[in-house]
């Protein structure tokens, strides 16, 4: 039986924050080519506007995975990369929160709507929250820890536990507790994983330096149209070079973390991004 969240206030402030984070990254890469502004501002915008969006997507992401998935084996949780299995036998209890006294006190930093990470509870320890409706939220204690999470039938829900863990399991499960940390851990401690992630990355910061160093000794360069444009318009191929290779990498750990595919496939994607990477350095290079 899955159970899932209420969505639509996370989604609509995260669809608003990465729409403004596209405009700022449109408008950044716009205005370096009117030369209006300074580049180290535009530059810096830009990188801005690329960490806003990939944080917005990721969030996006763990908000449209998080499913509760019950049955009497035990349960599942899941929202982006954090994974959990509690076995029926590790489940210890299940308590809708206005059975309580007092309200579920929330961590400090938190969207709106989305409401992820740790908080110490007072009686509880240290909860672990992937919710998006406090007040309509189920604390779960089991393998030896405490969930706050949001089905939208809180009260049904705990009832479901319960009748689960009346009926018992067919079959002993291991538990699973799987996070982001974990699958990075796993892909840095390959050599050529990490080698291939730093190539592309050097690369990136190679592309920039390169413009920098361009715009500063030619006040005009030949570009891709032919046209004769100002110098600083170079430092667009950097941004698009750190672009790519942030989509890349998320793309490559989401891949990993699947385990459904061959793994080559990871290697080949995060390869890609350096090759495109290297094909702008030479396109700079062409246009000097």
């Amino acid at each position: 039986m899955q159970y899932r969240p209420e969505q639509k206030k996370a989604t609509l402030f995260l669809a608003v924050l990465a729409g403004l984070a596209i405009i700022l990254l449109i408008g950044a890469v716009w205005l370096l080519t009117l030369g209006s502004i300074p580049p180290v501002i535009l530059i810096g915008a830009a990188a801005f506007a690329l960490l806003v969006l990939v944080f917005a997507s990721y969030k996006l992401y763990q908000l449209k995975t998080m499913v509760y998935t019950l049955s009497r084996e035990g349960l599942e949780l899941t929202w982006g990369m954090r994974k959990v299995f509690i076995p029926n036998q590790n489940l210890a209890w299940a308590r809708p929160v206005a059975d309580f006294n007092s309200a579920l006190p929330l961590p400090t930093l938190h969207l709106p709507g989305l409401m992820l990470g740790f908080h110490e509870v007072q009686g509880l320890g240290k909860v672990e929250y992937g919710l998006t409706e406090p007040l309509n939220a189920v604390l779960i204690s089991g393998n030896g820890k405490v969930f706050a999470i949001s089905p939208k039938k809180a009260a049904d829900f705990a009832a479901q536990v319960t009748r689960f863990q009346q009926m018992g399991a067919t079959q002993n499960l291991p538990a699973v507790d799987a996070t982001l940390g974990q699958v990075w851990s796993a892909i840095w401690a390959q050599k050529e994983y990490r080698t291939i992630l730093l190539l592309g990355l050097g690369l990136c910061a190679i592309s920039l330096a390169l413009a920098m160093l361009f715009s500063s000794f030619y006040p005009t360069v030949t570009w891709v149209t032919l046209e004769t444009v100002p110098s600083y318009q170079l430092f667009i191929l950097p941004i698009l070079a750190f672009g790519i290779w942030l989509v890349d990498l998320a793309s490559g750990i989401f891949v990993f973390q699947q385990g459904q595919v061959e793994k080559a496939l990871v290697r080949w994607i995060w390869i890609a991004s350096a090759a495109v990477t290297a094909l702008l350095i030479a396109a700079m290079l062409l246009m000097i």
